[in-house]
Parts: structure tokens; sequence; C-alpha cells
């Protein structure tokens, strides 16, 4: 746990004030190194919950590409990896840690994500962050009217209408060989029917772009 440690003031009497101390530490923003020691740690999370992909040593896959501090905020952008949930593998995941907040800001682009507490512990900030979180302020994002930072799989998401129906060559009924639409998408799982009426589940890994379906899918349904 990152945790900034107060200020104490010497008073007249030999005495610290460590209320005093308190309130500096909760009204400036975290500096760089505490606030990318924390972050590093809460991608580690994710990465062990799997909503992050992860390298040979299961390391997070996440690159640190522009940063910054003022008096008033410091932020992080990091592209984060996170093909595992079925986004892009070049997410542009944002905190910020503004003077006088308690919590740390975090964002997908410039789309609101989820708040945590200072006070959170990785671990704690990493479950916040779960899968239902990320595909929530994803589909949010790519249906944005405009997006600051496109990426591998917002250029058309959510943009058409109609049934969403399965390519042939990328996966075919297994009762038929008959065409599939993705009639429901839960955390596991797509719900597929075919023309012939035969209607089953499948992984979102069934086969090499499921994802995609997954990510249309929601992205419709968020335009609704």
């Amino acid at each position: 746990m990152v945790r900034l440690m107060p200020t104490l003031t010497p008073d007249p009497d030999g005495r610290s004030n460590p209320l005093e101390g308190a309130s500096f530490r909760s009204t400036r923003p975290l500096s760089l190194d505490e606030l990318r020691e924390f972050v590093d740690a809460v991608l580690a999370g994710m990465a062990e919950n799997r909503d992050v992909k992860w390298d040979e040593q299961g390391k997070p896959l996440a690159t640190l590409k522009h940063c910054g501090q003022d008096p008033e905020c410091t932020w992080l952008f990091y592209e984060v990896d996170m093909s595992a949930i079925g986004m892009p593998t070049d997410t542009p995941l944002i905190v910020h840690s503004y003077a006088g907040e308690a919590d740390l800001e975090w964002t997908i682009g410039p789309t609101p994500l989820a708040r945590t507490t200072r006070d959170s512990t990785p671990e704690q900030a990493a479950a916040a962050l779960d899968m239902h979180v990320l595909l929530d302020g994803f589909r949010r994002f790519v249906l944005a009217d405009s997006v600051l930072f496109p990426t591998s799989l917002t250029n058309d998401a959510g943009r058409q209408s109609g049934p969403i129906l399965i390519a042939p060559e990328d996966g075919c009924c297994c009762e038929c060989g008959g065409m599939l639409e993705v009639t429901g998408v839960d955390d596991a799982t797509m719900s597929v029917e075919c023309e012939n009426g035969h209607a089953y589940d499948l992984e979102h890994d069934a086969f090499d772009v499921g994802f995609d379906y997954v990510l249309e899918y929601l992205s419709r349904r968020g335009s609704d």
C-alpha cells in the first residue's frame, strides 16, 4: 500500500501537530513516484485477476507513455493490453491525482471509468477495476462522439445496426453448419442462435475474433 507520511509541524512547546500534517497530505496530489508505484501495483493486481494481459513472468503488459505533475494534479497515461477480456492491446488507461481530492480518478481516454480512494490497497483498487467496470467504460468510450485516443477496435464499434451475425469464416453452427447470430453476452459466454433455431452458449474465446463480437454486442446495446 502506498501511504504518504504526514508532515509534522513543531509547535512552540516542542510538540508536533499531526492534524496539520494530515491536512497537507490530503490537499496535495501524490508525487509522480508515489502515483506510479501505486498504479504499477494495481496493474499487477489486475493481471492476477486476469483483467490485464501478462507476460511469461506474470507481469502486466502495460507501458507508461506520458506523465506529468503540477501543483494541482499528477497524472499517468498507460497503454495497457486488455485483450484478456476482449479490449484493445493499446487501451489508453489514465490516472489522475488532484490536489484536495481524496480519490484517484481512472479514465479510458477521456471517458470516466472509476474512482478509488488514496487509502485503498492496490488489491482493493484492482478489484474495483474489474471486467464489468472495464467493459462498461470501454463501451462508453467507443460510443463517444469525440474519441481523443483512437485505438485498434474503436473505429466502427457500435456504429452499425441490425443483428450481429458471425461471419462463416469465423464460426458456424455446430449442429447444422448454419450462420450464427449473437443474441446475448455475459461475463464468460455469448449466446448464439443459428438460422435453423439451434441455440447455445459459446466461450468468448471460442474462435479467434470472438471478443470482437462480444464488444460489438455491448456497444450496440449501449446505443439503444
